[in-house]
């Protein structure tokens, strides 16, 4: 009898609560009598003003039941109830399970793995008549958040739930991950709050959510850039949008107080993006499709955009500067992985945000499909002339990696025959070179193969600016790396009074190519073709010479700019800089010569190795943990002996 006159709700909810734990590799022997918590978000039900339900009283329509349901078909003995917190019960009960999970002691752990889930159905039609004589529902039938015709939402429904535990467990003193079980994303902070006394309860208060958006930052021990994407509180009001992405804004992207302004030349965009506009106003519910949406789209490297918005809401100061990007189609990623912002709020005051951290998933990326195509060489020559202004005056110019000054050299080519220049270059550390071809040695005058990369034979274009073409150039690549030892170096130490060495593990490598080895460059030019070739003339024809570099640290405590490190004297290839942490942490790289394409970074395979360098190394980066204003000190050791390089990396705390 209690089945039948179920409510659907706890009929849902209960379904998808089971599948997440089985998704999370519970079995139901396991499950039983196991210390899960279940936190549900739900509302008082409107299953019992449904046409012809005479069953839907008792337990069928007991809110609470919702959560305790759960817990008794599947015997978790975890905490379980239910949080009606309105359109902020999902994302509330998101934040009380993470807490359950985060502040436990020895003496007391309620559970071990958290259900957070919100639901909610259309059952009835009396709450529409309610919401459309208050003004909620939008006339249009769209919920249009960001739009300038915006005029309330539409409703929706849904049901969700998600199986949350521990990143890692402490064993012995060592961070141990479950391999066993699948991961989709981490939630890296989570606060909930109160707006407090305000014009009216339901009145929005900007303020109070920039204050959560920041304090978000600052348990996650992050930068405000560092968050690429907002997933925005959109209730398709004039005034509530406006408001949402102000508080956004002021919290992610705040103004430079010296000007007033934000720097809007650092490339740290934030997109904004609403579930509501897709999916409707699902009350307890949105929350879950907020945080299902994000960690969906970091699978995929895309910031999903919003949909029927036509034209901004004039109350939107989008134009004064600040970075803001409103998606209107699928934007990628700077990185393969990414932290995004999500957020909701309740009409009665209740706000609560999350910190959600993914990266993408390459099972899941399917690659372009490659024609196989036979190569076919072509010089044509002739043509015509190459149109004005695309011929030196003087002489072709040659620029790159080889040299310490920082691509701000270039050498003369020299004229080996009608239409033919050439130039020698010679492999260094890297084993391999990046070059550019500059007009009369002019950086706004350059020829260039239009991608990173290039090999040889392939069209030039140009003469461009030098910013035009930032990135694009040819490369003479050597490398065939070879791992062939990855000694255990790591060391970790405490003397008591918070000084600590971490240092990352040497890796060995012997390359298929040498330092010294010497390339022939040859630019032919002929009527209005071009092309770039070369060939190796003399492999080891010169010393493997020491390394004449210059090393740099770009971090987020220096703006991703360049710190020169400097050069141990005493040790060959030791370089060192003094740091001081601008926040609670901090994330670093090295680069050489101030050159993108040579950085190194950690490994992305897990093994404690030193890589690079390469372009922007897979988006890695190490991460210094400590106090604000604290001092380290970063080492970056990196030599040659018989053939093999050997490097390491370590910091040290000096306060």
């Amino acid at each position: 009898y209690e089945a039948k006159g179920m409510d659907p709700c706890q009929r849902h909810i209960l379904e998808v609560s089971y599948e997440t734990l089985i998704d999370a590799a519970f079995t139901k022997k396991q499950l039983m009598r196991s210390l899960i918590g279940v936190y549900i978000g739900a509302a008082a039900t409107e299953f019992q003003h449904a046409e012809n339900c005479n069953e839907g009283v008792g337990t069928s329509c007991a809110g609470a039941i919702t959560s305790n349901r759960i817990s008794f078909c599947l015997g978790l003995q975890g905490p379980s109830y239910t949080a009606d917190l309105g359109a902020a019960a999902s994302l509330g009960s998101v934040s009380m399970a993470v807490n359950s999970l985060r502040f436990q002691t020895d003496l007391y752990k309620s559970n071990h793995t958290a259900v957070p889930g919100g639901v909610n159905l259309l059952l009835a039609p009396q709450f529409y008549v309610l919401a459309c004589a208050a003004g909620f529902l939008s006339p249009a039938g769209r919920s249009q958040t960001f739009d300038v015709s915006a005029a309330g939402y539409l409703r929706g429904e849904g049901c969700a739930a998600c199986t949350l535990s521990p990143f890692a467990e402490v064993v012995d003193g060592v961070p141990v991950k479950d391999e066993s079980r699948p991961w989709h994303g981490n939630i890296s902070a989570v606060y909930m709050s109160h707006v407090g006394s305000a014009a009216s309860m339901t009145a929005p208060s900007g303020p109070r959510e920039a204050q959560i958006i920041a304090e978000c930052v600052r348990q996650a021990a992050l930068s405000p850039l560092d968050i690429e994407m907002s997933e925005c509180w959109g209730e398709s009001s004039i005034l509530c949008d406006a408001v949402a992405v102000k508080a956004v804004t002021n919290a992610l992207r705040p103004d430079e107080p010296e000007t007033g302004t934000y720097e809007t030349g650092t490339g740290t965009v934030l997109g904004l993006s609403s579930v509501q506009s897709g999916f409707g106003y699902m009350h307890e519910s949105v929350g879950m499709m907020q945080l299902y949406k994000v960690i969906s789209a970091n699978k995929f490297n895309v910031q999903v955009p919003s949909i029927h918005l036509l034209e901004l809401n004039p109350h939107i100061d989008a134009w004064e500067g600040e970075p803001l990007n409103f998606h209107t189609e699928c934007v990628p990623y700077r990185h393969a992985s990414a932290f995004a912002d999500l957020g909701s709020k309740s009409s009665s005051g209740t706000l609560c945000h999350l910190l959600v951290w993914g990266e993408t998933d390459y099972h899941k990326i399917l690659p372009r499909r490659r024609w196989k195509r036979d190569a076919i060489a072509f010089w044509p020559a002739g043509g015509g002339e190459l149109p004005e202004g695309a011929e030196p005056m003087r002489n072709y110019y040659i620029v790159g990696s080889w040299s310490a000054s920082e691509w701000t050299e270039p050498e003369p080519m020299t004229q080996e025959g009608d239409g033919v220049y050439g130039y020698t270059i010679t492999l260094g550390a890297n084993c391999f070179e990046h070059f550019q071809i500059w007009l009369d040695g002019n950086d706004q005058r350059v020829l260039h193969p239009g991608m990173p990369y290039a090999s040889k034979n392939v069209p030039v274009e140009g003469p461009d600016a030098s910013d035009a073409c930032e990135g694009a150039a040819w490369v003479i690549d050597g490398r065939e790396p070879t791992v062939l030892a990855v000694p255990a170096l790591t060391d970790t130490s405490s003397d008591g009074d918070g000084k600590a060495l971490v240092q990352a593990s040497e890796a060995l490598y012997r390359r298929a190519g040498s330092p010294g080895d010497q390339y022939r460059v040859r630019l032919h030019v002929a009527g209005k073709w071009r092309t770039v070739d070369w060939q190796l003339v003399d492999p080891g024809a010169a010393e493997a010479a020491s390394d004449d570099g210059k090393y740099y640290v770009t971090a987020s405590w220096n703006g991703w700019g360049f710190s020169a490190m400097a050069q141990d004297a005493s040790t060959p290839g030791v370089y060192a800089i003094d740091i001081e942490l601008a926040g609670f942490g901090g994330e670093f790289q090295v680069v050489r010569n101030k050159d993108w394409h040579q950085v190194f970074a950690p490994s992305t395979d897990g093994v404690d190795t030193v890589n690079g360098p390469d372009s922007l190394a897979g988006g890695m980066s190490w991460f210094i943990q400590g106090r604000f204003r604290q001092r380290f000190r970063i080492e970056f050791q990196r030599t040659w002996k018989d053939g093999v390089e050997s490097r390491s990396l370590s910091w040290q705390s000096l306060s």
